[in-house]
């Protein structure tokens, strides 16, 4: 079983590594020059069906996590737990009526405030519910865990009434009704404490889920049903969310390496930026595949009979190594959305140029940055798109758009992509003819102290271009808005 544990190991390392490539080029192959079929992440998106803003949980990822966590930490600390106090589990058998009646009670509680809070609401909940606060907290999961788990204590009680350890089985269902009290005990515990978090803590930690308002971009139709109705949407919880997602912006900004930042561009890999990246990635499959074959060796040494297997790994790594030697658009396309992805930003910082994918493995300060300003552009969006004219205030949205603008330019050190969220909000001001100087005013200033007007509009033109979807029914408006930047005659 071990032979055949490494002999697996050495298998999926090379071999499947080199087949998931042939796979994702033929795709990329019989896509051809179509690619936007393949790339373009608009079309990832259902066109349809409506989504919601915020996340949901994987149902699927959460009970793998909660069984794995279960078997590696429960059951070994059970264990562990029970060879230390081996003496003490006699007494323990003997009240397990007290714990079951205590788990009992811990639930009752717990479910008892889970169906309070769901009618609970607060004035500046405006843009979302108390379920998706809940949602984050992956709260039904957990009550699902709670009641379950009570259940499963319940039941066990009743078969241990002789109150002793007399088999094998007893001790199984003894070990299992001890991972069962533990869950409920921590679940429980953590549901009341979210719930008195919710209900009595002062510092608004619920906005928290503001900060994934930069997603609302990546969906053609919201799902509104959260939305507080139009009339009720106060100006003081309006301003609430905005200085929220204020605060988070300004620092980010802070970070040494967005104000070292002189441009940022949304921009495609497969386009004019195409051979840029390619030849920064290129070295990187082949540095994948010399390390797979080496760990693959490595393992196999030691064992008999997988000469076969070192040999199936080679020519499979020889062929990807082949294929990537040679010149054409969709080898390059397969290599770049496999170890990259295909939109994202281009990023100039001191002569140094990067580019931060739109979906990264691991998340740093630029990705933070990027969702940090979309989402306050967001709001702004939602805000002055949801509420009709005859419920917004303009005047007040002219206030929180000042005020947005003052916040900013409270900031020591600033640059020309840090003032991005006052000409994307000036675009969806301009686009419901809400006109402000301001904005002019500090676009001259940018021209002229930071960079040029043709960077300066190249990077204002992406960022509204991918925050529209790249329709191009939006085209003509950004050009005019764009001129009118533009326009010191005004």
């Amino acid at each position: 079983m071990k032979e055949l544990k490494y002999v697996w190991f050495c298998m999926i390392l090379p071999t499947f590594f080199a087949i998931y490539f042939l796979i994702l080029f033929s795709i990329v192959k019989i896509k051809g020059r179509n690619i936007n079929l393949i790339t373009d992440w608009k079309h990832k998106k259902s066109i349809f069906k409506m989504k919601k803003v915020f996340r949901r949980v994987d149902q699927v990822s959460y009970i793998y996590s909660f069984i794995c966590m279960n078997l590696v930490i429960g059951l070994t600390g059970v264990l562990t737990f029970n060879k230390i106090c081996i003496n003490q589990i006699p007494d323990l058998i003997k009240k397990i009526e007290v714990i079951g009646s205590t788990v009992l009670g811990l639930t009752t509680i717990a479910f008892t405030l889970s169906v309070a809070i769901i009618l609970f609401d607060k004035k500046y909940y405006i843009i979302f519910s108390i379920r998706d606060i809940l949602q984050q907290y992956r709260f039904k999961e957990r009550l699902s865990i709670s009641i379950l788990s009570c259940m499963f204590v319940e039941i066990i009680q009743f078969t241990f009434l002789n109150q002793s350890l007399n088999s094998y089985v007893d001790l199984i269902r003894f070990i299992l009704f001890e991972l069962a009290v533990i869950n409920n005990i921590i679940v429980n515990t953590f549901i009341i404490w979210c719930i008195i978090q919710i209900l009595f803590s002062e510092q608004k930690k619920e906005l928290k889920i503001l900060e994934q308002l930069y997603r609302s971009f990546d969906i053609n139709k919201i799902d509104r049903l959260s939305f507080k109705e139009k009339n009720n949407w106060d100006k003081e919880a309006v301003e609430i969310n905005i200085e929220y997602l204020l605060e988070q912006y300004i620092n980010i900004c802070k970070k040494k390496k967005i104000q070292k930042t002189d441009y940022i561009e949304y921009v495609t890999t497969i386009n004019i930026y195409r051979k840029k990246w390619y030849d920064k990635v290129k070295w990187k499959i082949r540095l994948i595949i010399v390390i797979c074959l080496l760990i693959s060796k490595a393992v196999c040494v030691d064992f008999a009979n997988t000469i076969y297997i070192t040999k199936i790994n080679i020519i499979f790594s020889g062929i990807v190594m082949a294929i990537t030697c040679f010149k054409d658009e969709n080898i390059e396309l397969t290599i770049l959305l496999l170890l990259s992805d295909v939109w994202g930003y281009y990023i100039h910082q001191n002569n140094k140029e990067l580019f931060i994918a739109r979906t990264p493995f691991l998340k740093n300060n630029y990705n933070k940055f990027m969702n940090s300003m979309n989402s306050l552009n967001a709001f702004f969006y939602i805000w002055i798109d949801y509420i009709d004219e005859d419920y917004r205030d303009d005047e007040f949205v002219k206030e929180m758009y000042s005020k947005m603008i003052k916040w900013i330019e409270s900031l020591k050190n600033k640059n020309n992509i840090i003032y991005m969220p006052v000409f994307i909000v000036g675009y969806f001001l301009y686009k419901k003819n809400i006109i402000l100087s301001e904005t002019k005013k500090i676009y001259e200033e940018v021209v002229d102290k930071m960079c040029s007007c043709y960077e300066f509009q190249r990077m204002i033109y992406s960022q509204i271009y991918y925050i529209s979807g790249s329709r191009e029914v939006y085209m003509n408006d950004i050009t005019d808005y764009l001129m009118w930047l533009g326009n010191k005659s005004e």
